[in-house]
């Protein structure tokens, strides 16, 4: 019996102390339970006909944007560019200070290259390689996570700044913390202005601007959401639920020419990890763990397209995980589907059909 007293004793002692040095301070959350992957989202073996390059050269294409005379673009971990030329060569596009962690992508009408630095804040790379800070900063505040960008008809560019509170090295934290900090902005870039058009979201990520313009949507990775934000008509100004309960962690998201969307999913959904939502005390706990502890995602491809409406039109699967996992965007370009990973090498192409 001692011995049993000890050993609770112990486990009481340690566990306190890791409740008392953990970094956050977790709040409870619920979620309605995911959908089941049947039907339209029934688990198929599309993404394991893609063909995957770059491996040798790219290192966490997280993003994929492509210029008018057909230059592919993706930011690597080691904080470069590179482009792949209409020859199907890659090269370094562009390198160096102030590029740190290429994350988003975009091409505006003068072929400059907007990116998204996880750290270094939104930036404007010229067809030379010249780079030009546009803004790192909001009413004085740092970005925590510049994530994802689009850019509208008129010009105007929407990037997300994933989380307020924490880095590109720690972000996952604010899935276990459950305070959203993360904000949806615009950038004007004939006066150089930046406005807010939605904060506390829980890990701003993904941007995409509809092909004609009225409204722009934002995922919401740690909530397995979508937010559309009206740009013109009667309820410009206005947000409302564009997708709600999805089946995985929303990440990239991508309009193409024919007015659909495309959702990359970085995982399906983990159940453990929501079972931990409503206990922060044990999530408090958690923080404190190294992340090698922490339940893990699953390796599954799992890219979705929608109507303008947020009706799920298909899904593409590898359940395997083996050709393309941790997909994080999903950028369709004549009848070639482009998709990038936060962490896997190299550039998944599929061909799909164009209607």
């Amino acid at each position: 019996m001692r011995l049993v007293a000890w050993i609770v004793a112990g486990i009481t002692l340690i566990a306190g102390y890791l409740w008392w040095t953990s970094p956050i301070r977790p709040v409870a959350r619920h979620f309605d339970s995911p959908p089941p992957l049947q039907g339209v989202l029934s688990v198929n073996s599309a993404l394991q006909r893609a063909v995957v390059e770059g491996r040798e050269e790219i290192a966490g294409g997280e993003d994929i944007a492509m210029d008018a005379q057909g230059n592919l673009y993706t930011g690597s971990a080691d904080g470069k560019i590179w482009q792949r030329t209409t020859s199907g060569q890659w090269r370094v596009f562009a390198q160096g200070n102030p590029l740190v962690r290429p994350a988003g992508l975009a091409v505006d009408e003068q072929g400059n290259l907007i990116v998204c630095d996880a750290f270094s804040g939104l930036l404007r790379v010229t067809p030379q390689g010249d780079i030009t800070v546009l803004v790192d900063s909001f009413n004085g505040e740092r970005f925590g996570l510049t994530d994802d960008v689009d850019i509208a008809p008129d010009g105007r560019i929407y990037f997300t700044d994933a989380t307020a509170n924490y880095t590109m090295h720690n972000y996952r934290l604010e899935a276990l913390e459950g305070r959203p900090s993360g904000r949806f902005m615009r950038y004007d870039p004939t006066t150089g202005e930046t406005d807010l058009l939605l904060d506390d979201l829980y890990f701003a990520n993904g941007v995409a601007v509809a092909k004609d313009g009225s409204f722009v949507l934002v995922n919401e990775t740690f909530a397995f959401q979508t937010r559309r934000v009206w740009l013109s008509g009667e309820r410009a100004g206005q947000s409302d639920m564009w997708q709600h309960n999805l089946p995985g962690f929303p990440d990239g998201i991508s309009a193409d020419d024919q007015g659909h969307f495309w959702m990359a999913l970085y995982a399906p959904r983990l159940p453990a990890l929501e079972s931990l939502q409503s206990l922060p005390t044990l999530k408090r706990i958690l923080g404190a763990l190294p992340e090698a502890l922490w339940p893990k995602p699953v390796a599954h491809g799992l890219v979705l397209k929608l109507d303008a409406e947020g009706n799920i039109l298909q899904s593409l699967h590898d359940a395997t995980g083996e050709t393309m996992a941790i997909v994080t965007s999903a950028e369709r370009y004549g009848d070639t589907l482009y998709m990038g990973s936060l962490v896997r090498p190299g550039i998944g192409m599929l061909t799909v059909q164009a209607n």
